[in-house]
């Protein structure tokens, strides 16, 4: 599970709950301010290539909060047997 959450001061980047990347400022529009795109690449004619079995969108995420999501993704998924 990939993740984003900004707050007025921060960027962060969430693999599985863990933080891996952190961008120690505010965010600006040509990072925050782009439109989400869903089994899409960005300027290419073509969709994406990979599966997504599930999208959200949040603001502001702690890091606690940040995982406590993935555990109740990881949780539905292993219930629906994926």
């Amino acid at each position: 599970l990939f993740s984003m959450s900004s707050t007025a001061g921060n960027v962060k980047r969430f693999e599985n709950g863990a933080i891996v990347d952190v961008k120690g400022s505010a965010p600006t529009p040509g990072f925050t301010g782009m439109n989400i795109l869903v089994g899409s690449v960005h300027n290419a004619p073509t969709n994406g290539q990979r599966e997504c079995a599930l999208a959200a969108v949040s603001q502001g995420l702690s890091d606690a909060q940040a995982m406590t999501f993935n555990n109740i993704v990881h949780n539905f998924e292993t219930k629906l047997d994926r």
